[in-house]
């Protein structure tokens, strides 16, 4: 897992979507742990200090000692006299999308059960900032359009879904979730390109995929939600369109263009410019920025063979070219490199002990995300990607499928 800070008495790492944390009752046969990872990625024991559901993404602190674990603990547990958690011991921030416009700050105090098996109720307290607010133009019940806003949330207790089972009580349901969400609105996200929120995800995949209909007229809204789409991010609007087909960079609230604005009051909506957004499709790897391949039957096929015996049915450079392999296989595909094949996720020695261990079954394609393999380092980012690519291609030998190069990491080394 990407590793955001390291020390010698802890770490903090970047948990992906899906991965259970480490095993218990719900686990219903997974075999996969985050716990488990680390240790073997550490190559020493370590000590969770918390944990995150399995469909939420973001930072997981541990420690590598029982000291610096029973420190952090207790700061993490810390009471105030009223029993409830003492103010800033630790703080801990979610962004989600959630249906409707709720107040800019508003807290949800609310008792919560334990989860399944756990029937007593104990209090539970989320405060929420609204950070941005925008409007589909897609009916809703009652309703000519659909609204949604980004929130901060920010749970005071720590109880068994709590943000979830909180913006459900208010009817303010998380889009993507699909336990306790409301599943109109998580259909609507399905047609614009979003089927779950990965990572933080609501900055990156989420937030296009809303932008994609703020304050566009009815006509490019449905021209949206009618278009095919693929990759990691959606684009907006008809072909030849503004918003995220312009050049440039993502823009902030203060320029014209793509992303979220800031908080609104409740008559306000956000707008999406002309000039914002990511330009189209760039060079290497299957679908470059925007795009995702789309495998053939015969590659598909291959992909899903003997998949539960692998943590990743194949591995690619960029999120856009594995999203394309992972949803036509339903299975994990590891995106190398990140969002554009620049981040040092994993690092090459991380990916070999990764295939050592046979936890990889493919590689698939050769590609470096944006600009080949140069790019990388010109940019400012890693260019472990590249690495990778290149690694591969020397070690396996490469075989055609469906007119794609494909390499298995399980088998000889050529």
């Amino acid at each position: 897992m990407r590793v955001l800070h390291a020390d010698a008495q802890l770490a903090v790492v970047d948990k992906p979507v899906g991965l259970m944390v480490h095993d218990s009752a719900l686990a219903r046969g997974e075999t996969d742990f985050a716990a488990d990872r680390l240790r073997a990625q550490f190559g020493r024991p370590v000590f969770l200090v918390h944990r995150l559901d399995r469909a939420t993404s973001g930072c997981l602190l541990l420690a590598f000692d029982r000291d610096t674990a029973g420190a952090l603990g207790k700061a993490m547990m810390a009471r105030s006299d009223d029993g409830m958690p003492e103010a800033a011991a630790v703080e801990k921030d979610y962004l989600a999308v959630c249906r409707g416009w709720p107040d800019e700050q508003f807290v949800i105090d609310h008792p919560l059960d334990g989860g399944p098996g756990k029937p007593l109720k104990k209090p539970a307290i989320t405060r929420f900032a609204r950070l941005a607010t925008m409007e589909l133009a897609v009916p809703s019940t009652g309703f000519a359009t659909s609204r949604y806003a980004l929130l901060r949330a920010s749970p005071v207790t720590g109880r068994f879904r709590q943000i979830r089972r909180h913006l459900k009580h208010a009817s303010h349901h998380l889009v993507g979730d699909s336990s306790h969400g409301d599943g109109r609105h998580n259909r609507t996200f399905r047609m614009l390109g979003v089927h779950r929120m990965p990572r933080a995800a609501v900055v990156g995949v989420a937030t296009v995929a809303l932008v994609a209909g703020a304050g566009g007229s009815t006509a490019y809204a449905l021209a949206t939600a009618a278009t095919p789409h693929t990759g990691a991010i959606p684009s907006a609007g008809p072909a030849g369109a503004g918003g995220m087909r312009g050049p440039g960079g993502m823009r902030g609230a203060s320029r014209p263009g793509g992303g979220f604005g800031s908080a609104q009051p409740s008559g306000a909506q956000s707008r999406t410019g002309t000039d914002g957004g990511f330009g189209g499709r760039g060079p290497g790897g299957g679908g470059g920025i925007l795009g995702s391949p789309t495998p053939s039957a015969e590659l598909t096929t291959l992909l899903t063979q003997d998949a539960g015996s692998y943590s990743w049915v194949a591995a690619a450079v960029g999120s856009n070219n594995a999203a394309g392999y992972q949803l036509a296989t339903e299975a994990p595909v590891m995106a190398v490199g990140g969002f554009n094949g620049t981040d040092p996720a994993p690092t090459l020695a991380q990916f070999q002990a990764l295939v050592a261990a046979k936890k990889i079954h493919y590689f698939v394609g050769g590609g470096t995300g944006m600009g080949g393999r140069g790019a990388p380092t010109d940019t400012g980012g890693s260019d472990d990607a590249a690495q990778i690519s290149a690694w591969v291609q020397e070690t396996f030998a490469p075989t055609t499928v469906g007119g794609t190069t494909v390499y298995d990491l399980t088998g000889a080394a050529s």
